[in-house]
């Protein structure tokens, strides 16, 4: 399974791509430099990702004592990017999420500087099959040459 490394899960894990995490604001939000610091989402409205993309962001905030003012929207990323392009609040993603959907809101990596871990995830008690060993054989080879 391909998919974001969460905590708390077991399995046999093969890394394949750190995404960093990036803030999306308006235009005009006062950046105060080229990074977003985490603390500044506390109390701000939070435009919260949806389908499971929230694990992403709530470990930020955990990690960091954050509280923001979270709104669930169950709406696609790119809707949420236009709702902060409109003025309607503050949110974070992954980079990979934001390519090619960033008009009219900044995109700013976060500080401190955090992200998910994309990979492989197989079951640690099952055999696996040669053909999935080989996918990941694959998969590592051509990560390699980016």
């Amino acid at each position: 399974i391909f998919a974001a490394r969460q905590p708390g899960f077991a399995c046999d894990w093969t890394p394949l791509w750190n995404d960093p995490m990036c803030a999306i604001v308006p235009l005009e939000y006062p950046l105060k430099g080229d990074v977003f610091p985490v603390g500044e989402f506390a109390d701000k409205e939070f435009l919260m990702p949806y389908g499971r993309f929230d694990l992403d962001a709530r470990i930020v905030f955990e990690q960091n004592g954050v509280a923001p003012r979270i709104r669930p929207c169950h709406v696609d990323d790119e809707t949420v990017i236009r709702m902060v392009g409109k003025g309607l609040g503050l949110s974070m993603m992954a980079e990979m999420m934001l390519r090619g959907r960033t008009a009219g809101v900044q995109v700013v990596p976060i500080s401190p500087a955090t992200g998910r871990e994309l990979g492989m995830g197989m079951h640690m008690k099952e055999s696996v099959p040669d053909g999935i060993l080989h996918l990941r054989e694959c998969v590592l080879a051509f990560i390699g040459t980016l």
